[in-house]
């Protein structure tokens, strides 16, 4: 069905309801198209610095749409659909094999929330998948800072598991970057409450395959839990309409346990064993928790803080904690036999390292700003 200038006009007006004014210029297409002409530069040079063949026409190839965009409303970006749309049509074609289709359409269109979660607005005509900036540079940064950690498992402990969080601290104190990095995400998000405008983070080439897959299955994670709300808005008459908050904390769980059975199967269809074993879901949580512990150690001792309210804030979402456990229980429940015990044995190692990365830069957090109370 053919979209009518009336249907932008409220998907503009629902843009404008959760635009945070301080980083309004970042949802300007104008601004995007005036900034890939001065930087052209600036990008061939990352260019050169990743070493890659074929990138110099991909610089060229963003330039060119950037400078081509025409948004629908003065909101949109270009990134948005480039980024998450054939995210959606992985998600959509995974849903299909496990037989959720038919579902209304569903239009990605930019969000104007600089935090990282998107957001569903379920319609009677195409749904509306509310995502953008937030959710692709939280993914994206936060890919990286868990990319150096692990990379830096092997050359330190061998082929030795990882145990507790002595293990994570021996990687640290051969290559600090991923704890660096990982420190100064947290205090951003924390303080900001999003990771856009964090800044450039080169990290070496050969980190890339794997950044690009977790980042990958952090965004499909995302975008899956908002295509189960259109699922859930369509099929289930429990979970349509206006709910009270005990409704909308199982919608809310009903939507992760759908979204990471959707990622598993998009994981299956591309390879990606890092959305097969549910890793987006659980360092997309992992991430947002360790940002809203900083960001009550920073409150409770007095820091002035941009942001109002915190995600766990949210009486109408369950705990990030039971998010996790719940998504640990459902991975295990659907595993086939033959692979439950190295899935599950590959998802607790794996949240040991994050656990341990959270311990680690608390601490640290805690004990600078005691230092700085006391000063």
């Amino acid at each position: 069905m053919a979209c009518t200038d009336e249907h932008y006009r409220y998907v503009e007006y629902l843009q404008r309801q959760t635009l945070d004014e301080d980083w309004k210029e970042c949802f300007d297409a104008a601004s995007w198209k005036t900034w890939a002409l001065k930087n052209g530069d600036r990008l061939k040079n990352l260019v050169d610095y990743n070493n890659s063949d074929t990138a110099l026409s991909l610089v060229a190839q963003l330039e060119q749409n950037i400078t081509a965009f025409e948004p629908k409303t003065r909101y949109e970006v270009p990134f948005t659909a480039s980024i998450f749309e054939p995210i959606l049509n992985e998600v959509k074609d995974a849903a299909a094999v496990m037989g959720m289709r038919p579902i209304r359409p569903v239009e990605i269109v930019t969000s104007t929330d600089s935090a990282a979660t998107p957001a569903a607005r379920p319609t009677t005509s195409s749904h509306l998948l509310f995502i953008g900036l937030g959710t692709s540079s939280f993914c994206n940064y936060w890919a990286k800072a868990v990319t150096a950690a692990t990379m830096g498992i092997a050359p330190t402990l061998g082929f030795a598991r990882i145990t507790d969080v002595k293990d994570i601290e021996q990687v640290f104190r051969r290559d600090p970057s991923g704890l660096i990095l990982a420190m100064r995400l947290s205090l951003y998000y924390a303080a900001f409450g999003t990771t856009i405008a964090f800044g450039e983070v080169r990290q070496p080439s050969i980190y890339i395959p794997y950044r690009a897959q977790l980042c990958h299955a952090m965004e499909t994670f995302a975008v899956a839990h908002e295509y189960a709300h259109f699922v859930a808005e369509e099929r289930l008459r429990d979970f349509s309409g206006s709910l009270d908050d005990s409704g909308s904390q199982d919608l809310e769980l009903f939507c992760d346990a759908l979204g990471l059975q959707i990622s598993r199967e998009c994981g299956n269809r591309t390879d990606n064993y890092l959305s097969f074993a549910g890793i987006g879901a659980l360092v997309f949580f992992r991430v947002i928790q360790l940002c809203e512990s900083l960001r009550g150690d920073l409150i409770e001792y007095g820091f002035p803080l941009s942001v109002a309210k915190k995600e766990g804030d949210k009486v109408s979402h369950p705990s990030t904690e039971r998010r996790i456990q719940e998504i640990r229980v459902r991975l295990i429940e659907t595993t086939d036999a033959d692979q439950r015990a190295s899935t599950q044995d590959f998802f607790e190692e794996y949240d040991r390292i994050l656990m341990g990365i959270i311990s680690i830069v608390l601490e640290t957090g805690k004990r600078t700003m005691e230092q700085d109370a006391k000063a």
